[in-house]
């Protein structure tokens, strides 16, 4: 038990901390704080629909609307399908979801508390069920990265460096209203079972890591990028020789076949009873344009660009593939090539800086190789105290801005992470409001 809980201290540290301060700012009972807001209510919409109004024409979405959330707080999400309503959004991640709502459904009846699926219990318990997986997905990264061979003290400088040097810090303690962190939590349990795979070959790991990739498959399509990460964690030809030798059993085919139609089944048996039909691409005109991606505005532009709002990563990116280079080519060529495709991907969406929040949340999801990448800089350092004590003062001043930032994007300084050039500058560092207006250019 002490050697699990020195393994964890420092995260776990860090988790609570933020959790904390969290909790302690959070008004649960006022309507522009409710932590179901945004993309979250769309995802969030499948379990009152299905466990409490039974209707997925989802008619009950303007008294509650009217009911919890300002005018320009309501997230329309609804698409038409010759005349039948289709939730826009996968439902994958409502998955993960339910056992916080039905824990809400069962208090608000116990209590006679407005069991309607949105009342404050479920806002509460929806809250605490984010952090949970943001603490289950911070468990996997400290194991993969203590199972890829790091030390200790390298693991829990990579945990400090993602959860309070990056966008996460923002997404966590300020924004709960999108699936990233979800995905941060699947990513890495992915890879640890995995792992676990590699190690022992019992088919519990394996069927659990394929449970997980179903569900990020029905949470965001491109979440299929996650194959490039499996590639880079384990590039050995024999794990894959000992997957195809597992699965040539009936028992585990079977298995896995059961498991496949359980997940997968899911999206396509909400559109059918939405709409009819089996197979719906519900978001309309909205989609990518592979001939136009917006690559650098993407990364430095002041209207979201990833390395602007979240400036730690490219030196961690450029210092660790440099490094990694020189250790092993071929996984070095592959976490760049992993980032050129999950970049050009992702700024090619039609809506590249993915709405209102802090940096490229997309990035989010796969910050387990960042943190990687990290441990491959730091301990390629020890020994050369000069270039660690420089990295240190570098790595300070960048958490620090990104915390700054996201203190300003939460209060409005930077309006909705997507400043001006003359904005980001005028109020850099800055915890007030000027006392000046700017054009919407954004």
């Amino acid at each position: 038990m002490k050697t699990l809980v020195k393994s964890y201290q420092l995260p776990l540290i860090l988790f609570a901390g933020m959790l904390i301060f969290h909790l302690y700012s959070k008004n649960f009972n006022d309507p522009y704080q409710r932590p179901i807001a945004g993309d979250a209510q769309a995802y969030y919409a499948y379990l009152p629909a299905i466990f409490i109004y039974g209707d997925l024409d989802y008619g009950f979405i303007p008294e509650i609307n009217k009911k919890y959330y300002p005018e320009r707080y309501e997230k329309s999400f609804l698409y038409n399908v010759d005349g039948e309503k289709v939730n826009k959004t996968f439902p994958g991640v409502a998955v993960l979801y339910l056992p916080f709502f039905m824990i809400a459904h069962a208090l608000a009846h116990s209590f006679g508390w407005d069991a309607d699926g949105y009342s404050t219990v479920y806002q509460v318990c929806f809250d605490l069920g984010y952090w949970f997986y943001l603490l289950l997905g911070l468990i996997c990264f400290v194991k993969v990265l203590k199972m890829t061979g790091f030390k200790q003290r390298t693991v829990n400088l990579a945990c400090l460096v993602i959860l309070i040097g990056t966008n996460v810090f923002f997404y966590s303690v300020y924004d709960q209203s999108v699936t990233h962190i979800h995905n941060f939590f699947m990513i890495n349990a992915l890879i640890y079972y995995l792992l676990r795979f590699k190690e022992v070959q019992r088919y519990v790991f394996l069927g659990l890591a394929v449970a997980l990739l179903l569900l990020l498959g029905i949470t965001r399509p491109t979440n299929i990028l996650v194959v490039g990460l499996v590639f880079f964690f384990i590039p050995e030809r024999v794990f894959y020789q000992a997957i195809i030798a597992k699965l040539k059993h009936f028992k585990n085919i079977l298995k896995t076949f059961i498991i496949a139609v359980l997940i997968g089944i899911i999206p396509f048996l909400l559109w059918k009873l939405q709409t009819g039909k089996w197979v719906v691409y519900t978001y309309g005109k909205e989609g990518f344009d592979f001939s136009s991606p917006h690559v650098r505005e993407f990364l430095f532009s002041y209207l979201k660009g990833w390395f602007t709002y979240t400036p730690i990563a490219l030196p961690i990116i450029i210092g660790g593939i440099v490094v990694l280079f020189k250790q092993d080519k071929a996984r070095a060529m592959l976490a760049l090539f992993f980032y050129l495709l999950a970049i050009y991907v992702f700024s090619s969406w039609w809506c590249w800086y993915y709405g209102a929040g802090m940096s490229q949340r997309v990035m989010v999801d796969h910050y387990i190789l960042l943190g990687y990448l990290f441990a491959v800089f730091w301990e390629s350092m020890e020994g050369r105290k000069i270039m660690r004590y420089s990295s240190i003062v570098v790595g300070v001043f960048l958490i620090g801005l990104n915390m700054a930032q996201a203190w300003q994007i939460r209060y409005g300084i930077l309006p909705l992470g997507s400043a001006t050039k003359e904005q980001y500058w005028d109020t850099f560092l800055r915890f007030k409001h000027l006392a000046r207006v700017y054009p919407r250019d954004n």
